[in-house]
């Protein structure tokens, strides 16, 4: 679902984007567990970032195969959620 949704998604975008597009993707890891303290992401995050129009939306997602597609999120709820400013000087 993410390569056929979130990246066909994002590279689409950017292809006809007028400017410049950012686009940050990783895991969003739980506290570790285990005896050595293994860290599982928990969550798949994807922040795409329009330069030009000053625009930003972000993917969601359980890090799960059952998960089915949803509605990208602002950057106002992605900020909370993984306890990073990633666009500090430009968004907020």
């Amino acid at each position: 679902m993410w390569a056929t949704s979130v990246e066909t998604a994002a590279r689409k975008y950017a292809k006809v984007a007028m400017g410049n597009v950012y686009v940050i993707t990783g895991p969003v890891c739980e506290p570790g567990i285990g005896s050595v303290k293994a860290r599982v992401p928990k969550y798949l995050a994807k922040l795409v970032f329009d330069a030009a129009n000053k625009r930003s939306w972000a993917h969601w997602y359980l890090n799960d195969d059952a998960v089915k597609g949803s509605k990208p999120i602002g950057y106002a709820a992605l900020v909370p959620r993984t306890a990073v400013r990633f666009l500090p000087l430009v968004v907020e």
